[in-house]
């Protein structure tokens, strides 16, 4: 993502009135050196619904960022919300405030809040968007910088979010951190509400085995290798591929279900929900949900064909489901965001020692391990497939870890954090 100085040389490479250049330089270099003189905030955020008021247009304790903000009657909860506006794709607008944690030892931090837009357009090679911003100090002086995707366009209320413990870059205990709700690199107008910080102690681990497709060696290959360890997965199906030749039937999936197996839709078509229209997308989501769910299969979750997905893909697909499962690869801490989970994908290449490096990884930073296999066969035309013979290891090596195996609905019950 982007920190300070790389929002700075963004806008000076950008042509646009010397005057109003360094009077915004101006303004990010306050923000930068204030910050280093304001008084320690409490280990939560004050106002975050901007409810209090400071004066007539401003919240209480949140202080400008950029072209500032201004406090108004829209909100997500509440009568208050804080109002954004950018005239010029080149300027940024916000609000922060910082929050004092102090950790001694390394905890997962979930931030989030809600956000709509009007008439928001993404600059060329933008990314903000309407996002949620956070500059992360860490116990050693070191920075990360990290925002969440950004949303454009007209919108009703998004839920957006991330947690600390998904950013590579945040490695060790948190000392403070500043968080923006922002505009940027964007024209139009955005409104924020309910904003959350909140810190998690994680005391446990477990595994989730995720099947993607549907395909027949599910129930042919993976059910009797779990039964022998009494452990339940997680099948993927596309509605479409199902009876079709190397694909389970109904009945089959039905069987799954059964037997306390989760069924999570994988779109209509596996078409990649990026590359279609907004409509085409939300028919893909919300007909495949349908059409499973009217023959009597509970589906509260989908896995995005091909792990692609935009703001407006999550933002539809959570008016659905409970998660939006990417293919993002690592594990998942404590106070997950649940349209933001990691998963460990199986190729044939992957290794018994990979798979148990992540069970290490899982157990010894109490992390929700989430695996995926594909096709399991001794051949397949690409690199998702895996022996079954290798497959049986590694179930058996997932039994030998200890770590408790749940479906993907159990992990974000016990892992991701609410509405």
């Amino acid at each position: 993502m982007y920190n300070f100085n790389q929002v700075n040389l963004i806008l000076t490479q950008m042509s646009w009135k010397k005057f109003s250049r360094l009077f915004f330089l101006f303004i990010i270099i306050f923000l930068l050196t204030g910050s280093l003189t304001q008084p320690a905030r409490a280990a939560e955020l004050i106002n975050p619904g901007f409810e209090e008021a400071d004066g007539d247009s401003k919240a209480l304790n949140w202080f400008d960022f950029g072209q500032g903000y201004k406090r108004v009657k829209n909100a997500q909860q509440g009568e208050w919300g804080i109002r954004l506006a950018t005239a010029q794709a080149n300027q940024f607008a916000g609000a922060w405030q910082r929050i004092d944690l102090n950790q001694n030892v390394q905890k997962p931090v979930f931030i989030g809040g809600w956000v709509r837009g009007n008439k928001i357009n993404n600059s060329s090679g933008g990314y903000f968007g309407a996002s949620l911003y956070a500059e992360i100090h860490l116990q050693d002086g070191s920075v990360a910088y990290w925002n969440s995707i950004g949303n454009f366009g007209s919108f009703g209320w998004r839920w957006i979010g991330f947690n600390t413990g998904t950013v590579a870059t945040v490695n060790q205990p948190i000392s403070h951190i500043f968080v923006v709700p922002v505009l940027g690199q964007a024209t139009g107008v955005a409104i924020f509400d309910e904003i959350r910080v909140t810190e998690f102690d994680p005391n446990q681990a477990a595994v989730t085995i995720m099947i993607d497709d549907g395909e027949e060696t599910a129930l042919s290959v993976a059910k009797p290798v779990l039964d022998n360890f009494g452990f339940k997965a997680s099948v993927a199906i596309i509605w479409e591929m199902i009876g079709e030749p190397g694909f389970m039937n109904l009945n089959e999936i039905k069987s799954l279900q059964s037997s306390d197996w989760e069924i999570v839709s994988h779109s209509l078509t596996h078409s990649d929900l990026t590359l279609i229209s907004a409509k085409q997308a939300r028919q893909e989501m919300a007909n495949s949900q349908r059409k499973l769910q009217r023959q009597g299969l509970t589906v509260r979750n989908f896995a995005l064909p091909y792990g692609a997905y935009n703001g407006e893909i999550l933002a539809t697909g959570a008016k659905f489901y409970s998660s939006l499962r990417a293919y993002e690869q690592g594990s998942n801490p404590q106070g997950a965001f649940p349209y933001d989970i990691k998963v460990r994908g199986i190729l044939e290449t992957t290794s018994i020692q990979e798979l148990q490096s992540w069970m290490n990884e899982a157990r010894d930073n109490h992390r929700w391990l989430v695996v995926v296999f594909h096709t399991l066969a001794s051949e397949g035309d690409d690199a998702y497939h895996l022996d079954p013979a290798i497959f049986s290891q590694m179930i058996e090596t997932v039994s030998q870890s200890g770590l408790p195996v749940i479906t993907y609905q159990q992990g974000l019950e016990r892992f991701a954090v609410n509405r």
